[in-house]
């Protein structure tokens, strides 16, 4: 089994993390299509059928290694949907806040230059305040029941609030991965699979601390240190 690099191990986090997000809003977008179905809200059915296509399509970029168009595309397709859905159902519907996990999406990206991360976040933020301002007094395209509409509200804050943890986990997890294979990198010889001399070096400071410690707290005040050189 040959050994991933820094640059294979960084695209396979970037496959992972953009997976999850996909497979995430697949589905969410099944189970608004059932609710907009019940509803017979047929124009956001046709949307939400639509970004669920989209997010289909991201797949097969995804096999392509187009990282960051995927996610271009992706985040495009929610800030599009979400904000149709807010003026036709109502700011109470919450589907506002998917804008707000889309701008978190954005800022987290380590692709994309940081004078496009303001500009995207900076967006979809004007997008969200002028979706306040329309629809935070009651507006709304279609009448819905308000029962049904808190239901609607709470499921839209639950799936955000929820998915940006599971992505924060899993960005931390796949974080981790890439800092110990750095790690393991740095301090091991690719060719022999030995500790190289940065290990040594470090290792070494670690044991001469500890004999420190020993003289400076033990009851003795010697103690036998010895390196054996193997050529």
């Amino acid at each position: 089994m040959s050994e991933m690099n820094i640059t294979e191990i960084s695209e396979q986090r970037k496959y992972v993390l953009l997976k999850i997000f996909f497979l995430l809003t697949l589905f969410v977008d099944m189970l608004l299509i059932i609710l907009f179905l019940y509803l017979k809200f047929f124009d956001l059915l046709l949307i939400t059928s639509f970004k669920f296509c989209i997010f289909i399509m991201n797949f097969f970029l995804l096999r392509r290694k187009k990282y960051l168009l995927s996610m271009q595309i992706g985040v495009a397709a929610i800030v599009v949907a979400t904000t149709i859905d807010t003026f036709f159902l109502g700011w109470k519907s919450y589907f506002s806040l998917y804008l707000i996990a889309s701008a978190i999406i954005i800022i987290n990206s380590i692709d994309l230059r940081l004078d496009w991360k303001k500009f995207e976040a900076i967006f979809i933020l004007i997008l969200f305040i002028v979706s306040l301002m329309f629809t935070n007094n009651g507006y709304s395209i279609y009448t819905v029941d308000s029962k049904l509409l808190e239901w609607v509200g709470l499921f839209n804050l639950l799936v955000v609030i929820l998915s940006i943890l599971f992505l924060s986990l899993q960005n931390f997890m796949e974080n981790d991965k890439l800092k110990k294979k750095i790690e393991e990198i740095s301090e091991i010889d690719p060719l022999t699979g030995a500790y190289n001399r940065r290990f040594f070096n470090q290792y070494l400071d670690i044991q001469i601390k500890q004999l420190e410690n020993q003289i400076k707290y033990g009851h003795s005040r010697e103690v036998n240190f010895g390196i054996v050189m193997i050529d």
